[in-house]
């Protein structure tokens, strides 16, 4: 799942691997993001497996038309849990992403989604 990997590749610190999955403008401003609000240390918890989603929920959907282009976007949010070792102490992490993926489906494009916005909303770290 395109959600679970775009966590895996912030917490890897490997940014050009964004590139392909978010749009120009998605990966910049989830850059942006990382740089003002993220630590080293949330980074490296954000990782999601697959597993860990617990919830993929649709939000909205758009049908665009541009002049002979269609384009289609779909609002998603995820909710995830898992557990992670801090300092010796096993966490309950939540975290709530939000996603938009878009895709042009004019007639012989190439069927391929893209994200375009990607923002995690909520990032929690629960002790026992």
């Amino acid at each position: 799942m395109a959600i679970s990997r775009v966590t895996q590749v912030i917490s890897s610190g490997q940014l050009k691997e964004l590139n392909g999955l978010l749009t120009k403008a998605a990966r910049l401003s989830l850059m942006r993001e990382l740089d003002r609000n993220w630590g080293e240390k949330q980074r490296s918890l954000l990782a999601l497996k697959n597993d860990d989603i617990q919830i993929s929920s649709p939000r909205k959907v758009y049908f665009i038309r541009i002049g002979e282009k269609k384009f289609c976007d779909v609002d998603m949010a995820f909710l995830a849990l898992k557990w992670a070792p801090i300092n010796s102490i096993e966490a309950l992490i939540f975290t709530e992403i939000f996603a938009r993926f878009h895709r042009e489906y004019t007639p012989h494009c190439i069927p391929e989604w893209t994200i375009a916005y990607f923002k995690v909303t909520r990032f929690e770290v629960l002790r026992r």
